[in-house]
């Protein structure tokens, strides 16, 4: 396997993003597929799932997000202003990267939680880049979206957009694992492996959202409901998979949702829920089958440059 990092200065101008390309050089090309990774952690948490992916002959890339990794320039936070759109612009430097260095090839990418946000505003911001969308433990829209960021809003006017989220923490958390009786772990609601829990209780490449950046997550969100979003997005191939038990696709329903939105507008889109299982699909104790649903999904759609 070849690895190459490189870092880029960020979109916003504030300090420099980590990217790195993954690639078996002993495996002709078919694909270039840019993972897109969630709120709180990073790239690395995905080079099980890349090396498979290169073995395939897929060039995967990998970027650790502003605020995020190794590029907590502002640790948990996007910038000041507009951060959402900036990732999308150093996600899309990226690509570009890799398109140049891979000419030809077709562009599929996948984003997870947050960067499924990310991924799902990505395909519309740059709708020529991509030739397949992959969307894993996505929400769908809801009204109440709106009554917390206005709460964001105004605690931002009075402390800034660089707070901790100490005030919401225990709200969200309790929020989170609803549905699980005496949770363990405060990211219970993320997986049933509970080794992998712990393990993030030691990674130190983690971080916490400021609610800066929770504001823009979930303007981001907001901005991709279904009027806006599914009449918009091209005609490629869309896989949804998420866990039938993941509270931030409000138990299977969220993900449901998008699926409807881009069905009824004509999209060759799949759905994919697994029942009992949590927010990281990619992370549950059946994460085997997942990934060979997904690698079955694109070998059936033989990507083809657009």
């Amino acid at each position: 396997m070849e690895k190459r990092v490189w870092y880029t200065a960020s979109s916003n101008g504030i300090g420099r993003i980590y990217n790195a390309s993954i690639r078996d050089e002993h495996v002709d090309a078919k694909g270039i597929f840019i993972i897109v990774h969630g709120m709180s952690e990073h790239s690395d948490r995905y080079l099980a799932l890349s090396k498979k992916l290169a073995a395939k002959g897929y060039i995967v890339g990998l970027q650790d997000l502003q605020g995020h990794g190794r590029s907590q320039n502002l640790p948990g936070n996007f910038g000041p202003e507009h951060g959402f759109q900036y990732m999308l612009h150093d996600l899309h430097r990226l690509v570009l990267r890799l398109m140049k260095w891979y000419p030809s090839l077709p562009v599929i990418m996948l984003g997870h939680s947050m960067g499924s946000f990310l991924a799902r505003s990505y395909v519309l911001r740059f709708p020529g880049d991509l030739s397949g969308l992959i969307i894993s433990g996505t929400a769908g829209f809801q009204y109440s979206y709106y009554a917390v960021l206005a709460s964001l809003t105004a605690d931002i006017k009075m402390h800034g957009d660089n707070l901790c989220m100490d005030k919401y923490d225990e709200a969200f958390m309790k929020y989170m694992n609803r549905a699980i009786k005496e949770p363990h772990h405060p990211a219970a609601w993320c997986t049933t492996d509970d080794a992998l829990l712990m393990a993030r209780n030691e990674d130190p490449l983690s971080c916490r959202l400021t609610i800066g950046a929770y504001r823009d997550m979930l303007s981001a969100l907001i901005n991709i409901r279904p009027e806006k979003w599914a009449a918009l997005v091209p005609m490629i191939p869309i896989y949804i998979f998420s866990g039938g038990a993941d509270p931030v696709g409000n138990f299977g329903a969220g993900p449901a949702e998008v699926y409807a939105w881009l069905y009824e507008t004509g999209h060759d889109v799949t759905l994919r829920l697994y029942p009992g299982k949590r927010h990281e699909m990619l992370n549950e104790t059946n994460r085997n089958e997942v990934e060979e649903n997904l690698f079955r999904w694109l070998d059936d759609k033989a990507f083809r440059t657009l």
